[in-house]
């Protein structure tokens, strides 16, 4: 209650200014920086899948990463997304941009719920493609049983959010757009990055498939189109 309380004396927004102090990861800026990448990103995707929901999926991303540095969330972090909802109510935003925020970290695990509104799939896909990237470009990409920043279950979110909402992206084009985003150079250079990404989606889209009962000649003959 004193942490809630406590938070609550200021707007949700008032909170992106301690993101600047919280490092995303070393050469890739903070956290706050990591946010504006969300933003454009975001814009990108709901511009391409449900403008409608424009204002409430930018204002999303804008304020997504803020509950990260409440008090609440300091002490518990398993309830981030869930008060950045709640503050977010609290502070007058809409229920459509308090909703995109929580949903923003969905799936969280094998069998969870995709975002169920559009602005949530918008931020939540603009956040695992920044992570993807970031981690790629600096060439940290999983290998074998080794997957430190869970890219894989990030990658297959991505893919079941689009295939839940039945949206019609190019991976390639977003995962050129995320890479531009970066303004300090990455170890990767962007065509080596991007083919690394596509052959990862590629594979992780076969065992989805595969999982699902697909015979192989019909998965291969899906995998083989452009991404």
């Amino acid at each position: 209650r004193l942490f809630f309380d406590e938070d609550r004396k200021e707007p949700l927004d008032s909170f992106l200014a301690g993101l600047k102090g919280v490092v995303f990861q070393k050469g890739l800026g903070t956290v706050f920086d990591k946010t504006k990448r969300i933003e454009t990103l975001a814009e990108i995707i709901i511009q391409s899948t449900c403008p409608e929901e424009k204002e409430s999926a930018i204002r999303a991303a804008q304020l997504c990463k803020a509950d990260l540095v409440t008090q609440m969330v300091y002490e518990f972090p398993e309830l981030q997304g869930i008060m950045g909802r709640e503050y977010a109510l609290a502070g007058g935003e809409s229920k459509e941009t308090a909703t995109a925020i929580e949903e923003h970290y969905q799936p969280r695990y094998s069998g969870d719920d995709v975002p169920y509104t559009h602005s949530g799939a918008a931020v939540a896909m603009a956040d695992k493609l920044d992570n993807l990237v970031a981690f790629f470009g600096l060439g940290q990409i999983p290998t074998g049983t080794e997957d430190p920043f869970a890219l894989r279950r990030q990658g297959i979110g991505i893919i079941l959010i689009i295939l839940d909402k039945e949206y019609h992206l190019s991976l390639r084009e977003l995962f050129r757009s995320t890479y531009g985003l970066f303004s300090s150079p990455l170890k990767q250079n962007e065509a080596d990055c991007i083919s690394q990404l596509i052959d990862f989606f590629k594979a992780r889209y076969r065992v989805l498939l595969s999982d699902r009962g697909y015979p192989y000649d019909v998965i291969e003959a899906v995998i083989e189109q452009e991404f």
